[in-house]
């Protein structure tokens, strides 16, 4: 099983003091391996992995830190699903909404968003049925001061208000 063994080598990796330890890439990978193994429940684990990265962060880890392909991957994912389950849903939304207020703190640049995640960004919203507009106008409005504005970044974002 792929996925145990991408769990076992990070482990192995935090508990042996070897000196070795994951990083970002390393909690990437397995946000991956998560995604393909176990596409039911792989969003839910993808969220967890992401929130870890940013309260590692937070919390000071030199390490540790959402980056912008980990936050591209769990907000693709989030707008690609059919939600089945409505607890996945409820932390979709919540992701959505959390990851919306990492674009917009601007001293919390740990992680740059680029034109995809702002596309995936505005796809997620619509396919949680996302509907704070104040923060998907906010988010817009960086999104066209940063020079990111392209058709795919204005299609999701109109489709995501007009949904």
């Amino acid at each position: 099983d792929a996925l145990l063994h991408m769990e076992n080598i990070i482990n192995t990796m935090s508990n042996l003091g070897t000196g070795l330890q994951p990083d970002s890439d390393s909690y990437y990978h397995y946000m991956i391996a998560v995604k393909h193994s176990n596409p039911k429940h792989g969003l839910k684990q993808q969220i967890q992995i992401f929130r870890f990265l940013v309260q590692a962060h937070k919390k000071g880890s030199k390490l540790l830190k959402p980056s912008t392909k980990a936050a591209n991957l769990v907000l693709e994912t989030c707008g690609n699903t059919s939600f089945l389950d409505e607890d996945v849903l409820v932390d979709a939304k919540a992701l959505v909404k959390e990851t919306g207020k990492l674009i917009l703190e601007s001293e919390y640049n740990v992680w740059e968003p680029n034109s995809m995640t702002y596309t995936h960004f505005f796809d997620a919203c619509r396919n949680v049925n996302f509907e704070s507009s104040t923060l998907l106008k906010a988010i817009y409005q960086k999104c066209i001061h940063k020079g990111l504005t392209n058709g795919d970044i204005q299609k999701s974002y109109y489709l995501c208000l007009n949904k």
